[in-house]
């Protein structure tokens, strides 16, 4: 990162909360199918683990891998993605975030400026949601 924008300074997320966010949107398709297999009822445990279990232990983990900090994270990203972007700009500022690439790879349905404004929006209300979630 060559300069910090001064929109997100404006905002309060410093260089280093950027770059936190950043990782944090890397993870969103590791997050969605950690979310999707918490809802289908699925979850890794180890073999022979000993510890009693109660009634329903598959259904219980789930139950927590729902409302885990995965999912909480999953949801923060798509409301930030809802309220800052709007449907259609928001799947290309997700791809750019959560995958990489830059305008000219993803080619958004917008301009340059209002692609990169956008996304300065997004990090903005992604940071707000999260600082809610998280807490």
């Amino acid at each position: 990162m060559k300069r910090h924008p001064k929109a997100l300074a404006r905002a309060g997320i410093s260089p280093a909360r950027y770059r936190e966010l950043m990782a944090i949107c890397q993870q969103y398709d590791a997050y969605r199918r950690r979310d999707a297999l918490a809802r289908a009822g699925i979850e890794d445990r180890p073999e022979g683990s000993g510890a009693w279990s109660p009634n329903d232990p598959t259904g219980n983990a789930a139950a927590r891998l729902a409302d885990g900090i995965a999912a909480r994270r999953l949801r923060a990203i798509d409301d930030a993605l809802a309220s800052a972007c709007g449907p259609v700009v928001g799947k290309a500022v997700l791809r750019s975030v959560s995958r990489g690439g830059n305008y000219e790879q993803i080619r958004p349905p917008c301009g340059f400026a209002q692609f990169y404004a956008a996304r300065l929006a997004f990090f903005v209300a992604l940071d707000k949601r999260l600082d809610e979630v998280e807490r």
